[in-house]
């Protein structure tokens, strides 16, 4: 039994919600779960909600319990593979009651021009009630603090590399750009309202909280996994369209680490941590396309889905099946004279649920010029990656002819 080491003074359901939220968030880093007492943990955690006091931004006693606590114990369960419906559903009451004061006290307005999409600047692609999806470009930095973060999924925290510290930042542009109009992208305590982020040269869409109610709700789905996640990369060599999952466990919050024959290894600081350093990860292999390069070199663009989002999860993925993404300076060998940049990009962000204000909603962004050039001097090597490569190519043309707002709306009422 994973807690016949551990000596407890009280009853599970005597202890307080935030010692429930640490002492779940211990064993998913261990990547231990199916333990009886999990489910005391989730059950216990779920009827104290109601009667804990919570605290977001400074407003609250020091005392109370940090909202994030509520959002990072929804993520410890969901790893453990706790059943976490009603745990989910009473959070959501719980921090709607945290928010209320915040909101009523923000004066927003609404934000109805949505500008045609570029390569250069974010952009917003579409407002719901509570969050707004903006578009990332390839180096911006999206600096969120994971001092200040404890809620953030996953491994949603600051890039910290000399380049991302030179870039320019989303958060600034939050700050110029939304702020006057939602106050919460004003405000630092609360990350400006980012949720998760994503790599300095990957590009893509991006979900930010436009009221408290809304960054709350967003912690909570995407702590709990209820979010779509797709992306589009380029890799060396042909990978198999056999492959399925990829599912090495790497790093918490780290730069994976490669051995000499390309596999996973733990950095020397870490080697007595053990499981402490690794946690599970999980990416799902959507489609395959074989190709050659200009000189003639296989390659292989994937569709692929994160289940997980540990840093780097792709890159490090593709990289210890030997398949590295062209332009990948930490995994692979960096530009090629046919591809200057990274080739990764976020092409579908996704609520997969919702709890008010929140609904089931979301975006799907074409590859950028710079990627879509790439892409044109491939030669496919069969018919049905003759036909993928058509396919993003129709993408790109089918979205330019609608409005960034029939686009969300068409693609949310389908999905």
């Amino acid at each position: 039994m994973l807690f016949d080491l551990v000596a407890f003074s009280a009853p599970v359901s005597d202890m307080p919600f935030q010692e429930l939220a640490m002492t779940a968030w211990c064993p998913s880093t261990l990547l231990i779960g199916k333990d009886p007492f999990v489910k005391e943990i989730a059950e216990a955690a779920t009827a104290k909600l109601e009667t804990t006091n919570f605290r977001l931004c400074g407003f609250g006693s020091k005392e109370a319990c940090p909202a994030e606590m509520v959002t990072a114990l929804a993520g410890a369960l969901q790893s453990l593979g706790a059943d976490t419906s009603q745990y989910l559903t009473a959070a959501a009451s719980s921090l709607a009651r945290v928010a209320e004061p915040l909101d009523a006290a923000a004066r927003t307005t609404s934000y109805d021009s949505v500008a045609d999409l570029t390569d250069e600047v974010p952009t917003v692609l579409a407002t719901h009630p509570g969050i707004a999806f903006i578009f990332k470009p390839k180096g911006w930095s999206v600096n969120v603090n994971r001092d200040t973060a404890a809620g953030l999924g996953d491994d949603d925290a600051a890039e910290d590399s000399q380049e991302s510290q030179a870039a320019p930042k989303l958060t600034a542009w939050l700050q110029a750009e939304l702020a006057p109009r939602f106050p919460i992208c004003g405000d630092h305590t609360v990350q400006h309202g980012v949720v998760h982020r994503l790599d300095l040269d990957t590009s893509g869409p991006m979900l930010c909280a436009t009221s408290y109610q809304g960054y709350l709700i967003a912690l909570l789905l995407f702590a709990s996994r209820k979010v779509t996640k797709e992306y589009v990369c380029l890799c060396k060599g042909w990978l198999s369209n056999k492959v399925r999952f990829f599912e090495a466990p790497l790093l918490y919050g780290e730069y994976q680490t490669l051995s000499s024959q390309g596999r996973h290894t733990l950095r020397p600081e870490l080697e007595g941590e053990g499981a402490h350093g690794l946690r599970q990860a999980k990416t799902e292999v959507l489609t395959v396309g074989h190709f050659t390069d200009p000189a003639g070199a296989p390659v292989s663009l994937v569709e692929v889905r994160l289940h997980t989002g540990r840093r780097h999860q792709i890159r490090a993925h593709l990289r210890y099946e030997g398949h590295p993404l062209i332009g990948d300076g930490i995994y692979g060998n960096g530009a090629e004279p046919w591809c200057d940049s990274l080739f990764l990009h976020s092409y579908h962000l996704g609520l997969t649920t919702g709890f008010p204000p929140l609904s089931p909603c979301h975006v799907f962004v074409p590859l950028p010029a710079n990627l879509r050039m790439v892409l044109s001097c491939l030669k496919a090597m069969n018919a049905a990656s003759h036909e993928m490569q058509k396919d993003w190519q129709w993408r790109q043309k089918g979205f330019h002819s609608l409005s960034w707002v029939a686009l969300v709306v068409a693609f949310s009422l389908y999905f």
